[in-house]
């Protein structure tokens, strides 16, 4: 996958988003980069990392399901352009190539044959998440 540059982030659906950030800050020292809000639920997201390493999780609020992980999201040059390789590869658009303000990044999702969803994301230079 020549379009894939690195991973970016984990995303997470957790029932309790204040639980959860309160236990990555406080025991494990990562710090909240953004607060914002899931396209598809309206619910609160929040992306976190480590202030050492730069890794991120990314938190998605969701009272009425079992915490689980929700995609993997890797970082490419051109989001159009991945998107396309993508698929050609044989993964499924789940959402098209488009821009998220809050994150200041352009973006797509799309899930492989086994229902693995995968993120691909650009950030625009003074994004909150870089």
């Amino acid at each position: 996958m020549s379009a894939i540059d690195q991973i970016d982030h984990f995303a997470m659906d957790v029932p309790d988003i204040e639980a959860r950030v309160e236990f990555f800050t406080t025991k494990l020292g990562m710090t909240v980069r953004r607060w914002g809000t899931h396209f598809a639920s309206g619910n609160r997201i929040v992306m976190l990392a480590d202030p050492k390493s730069g890794f991120k999780i990314e938190l998605v609020e969701a009272p009425d399901t079992e915490e689980k992980l929700t995609h993997v999201a890797f970082r490419v040059d051109d989001v159009p352009a991945a998107h396309e390789e993508l698929l050609a590869q044989g993964l499924t658009s789940i959402r098209g190539p488009h821009h998220l303000d809050a994150a200041k990044a352009d973006t797509a999702l799309l899930k492989d044959a086994s229902g693995f969803n995968l993120q691909i994301v650009k950030y625009e230079p003074d994004s909150p998440d870089l």
